[in-house]
């Protein structure tokens, strides 16, 4: 930012230069406080992504599994612990393996992120998932803090926002739907060709 000198020359420009100098330290040593916060809400959401997303694919599975070994389905019996184990096993690699693109493409190509603007965005969108979740609601969590994000960049400015990014995410919304839609029919169509004849379901 620009200074603006007091009048009297040279030595209260230098003035106006040191105490912007001690501002920014400030503002460094406010930031530093929630590096530890971050870390802290960062668990929060993965506890929610946990609650809500995988649920979303372990959902399915299980019943699938209960169907295949009881013959039967009913809501009141528990999964199995070796199905929930293997939904956290599988969001873990997934993580290690590609979630570094993903990764980069929240934490730095849609807004600039402070260590408060992070711990706002996080607190914002594990409050939205778990209340989401106490209510049976099945949502995103990626869609939450994408949201989360673009909400704290709007509270300095909007511009402050990569427009371009947003429009990349809010189109592969749109094309996953059906593109999912499309490999799940394809893989049951291959799925029910290959079967016996006898063995395959009735509509």
């Amino acid at each position: 930012d620009s200074l603006v000198p007091v009048v009297g020359g040279g030595g209260d420009e230098e003035e106006g230069t040191g105490r912007d100098t001690e501002k920014d330290h400030q503002l460094t040593r406010a930031e530093s406080h929630f590096t530890g916060l971050m870390v802290l809400t960062a668990c929060v959401v993965a506890l929610a992504h946990g609650s809500n997303d995988i649920s979303n694919a372990i959902g399915p599975f299980s019943v699938i599994m209960e169907a295949s070994f009881d013959g039967d389905i009913s809501s009141s019996k528990p999964i199995p612990t070796w199905v929930l184990v293997s939904g956290g096993i599988g969001i873990v690699i997934g993580l290690a393996t590609y979630g570094h693109r993903v990764m980069a493409t929240v934490g730095e190509k849609i807004t600039k992120l402070t260590f408060t603007r992070g711990f706002a965005a996080q607190i914002g969108t594990a409050l939205t998932v778990l209340s989401a979740t106490m209510l049976g609601l099945s949502v995103s969590t990626t869609h939450c803090l994408i949201g989360a994000i673009a909400g704290v960049a709007m509270v300095e400015s909007i511009t402050k926002i990569n427009t371009q990014t947003l429009k990349k995410i809010a189109l592969s919304w749109v094309i996953t739907m059906p593109a999912s839609a499309l490999c799940s029919l394809s893989a049951f169509a291959v799925t029910y060709i290959l079967l016996d004849v006898h063995e395959r379901p009735s509509f």
